[in-house]
């Protein structure tokens, strides 16, 4: 007899397997990424079909096979209805249901990941939400320092002196320079404000809640998306090679 496994976790994507059959890809508290095969779920009469929809919060039960897991029992916790009412907040949760497939390959437990989508995902369902652009920074740079993929914004990498100015980026190296220093590096540099810094290292100590109190210049924000797709861009093409 096949052992079942209990846990929640959210709906990140899904894929058509054939005619009948589904592959959830979700993101658990207890296993981390999986990705559980249910059978004949797009079949009408489907239970399992009714009780898991893409971006929701669940409860699984699933059992481990000879061609991967397979998921036999599925509950809805949280339907996040708003956020499928919206086609910005859909985008958004396309965003991060990406980024996570993509920096994340395998079932490697991280409740703090867990922590983080509920929290983000909380607020992009919540009634009044319009900070998308806030919230994507939060959700990209939280990440990253939880995988150790976070660059380092504290000092320039040449004479250890805080950044007190803007700063010039290496993408190869991952490390900030001051204005006197960037001469001396022989690779491209990516022009970083100063702001830009500080709004990542505020990112990373406070929650979202501070976030959304103070009021973030336009052009900041626009730079710190900017950014983060590119830093997210380089670690793909890294990847790539």
């Amino acid at each position: 007899m096949l052992k079942k496994y209990k846990t929640q976790g959210f709906v990140l994507k899904e894929k058509e397997i054939n005619e009948a059959d589904i592959l959830f890809s979700i993101f658990s508290k207890d296993f981390g990424k999986l990705d559980l095969l249910a059978k004949s779920a797009r079949k009408i009469s489907s239970k399992l079909r009714r009780q898991i929809e893409l971006f929701s919060l669940v409860e699984v039960r699933f059992v481990e096979g000879k061609r991967g897991e397979r998921l036999v029992e599925a509950k809805c916790l949280e339907n996040f209805s708003r956020i499928k009412s919206n086609l910005e907040r859909i985008f958004l949760a396309q965003k991060i249901s990406e980024i996570l497939d993509f920096l994340i390959k395998g079932p490697e437990k991280e409740e703090r990941i867990f922590v983080l989508l509920k929290e983000v995902f909380e607020k992009l369902n919540s009634f009044s939400f319009k900070k998308n652009n806030e919230l994507f920074c939060y959700f990209f740079w939280k990440l990253i320092w939880i995988l150790g993929l976070l660059p380092n914004f504290k000092e320039c990498a040449i004479c250890n002196q805080k950044i007190k100015e803007n700063g010039f980026f290496s993408f190869e190296r991952g490390e900030v320079f001051c204005l006197k220093c960037k001469k001396k590096v022989k690779e491209k540099l990516f022009s970083l404000d100063f702001l830009t810094i500080k709004l990542i290292k505020l990112i990373l100590k406070k929650n979202f809640n501070f976030l959304e109190k103070i009021k973030i210049p336009k052009k900041i924000l626009k730079e710190c998306v900017s950014f983060s797709e590119k830093w997210l861009n380089f670690i793909f093409e890294k990847n790539e090679i």
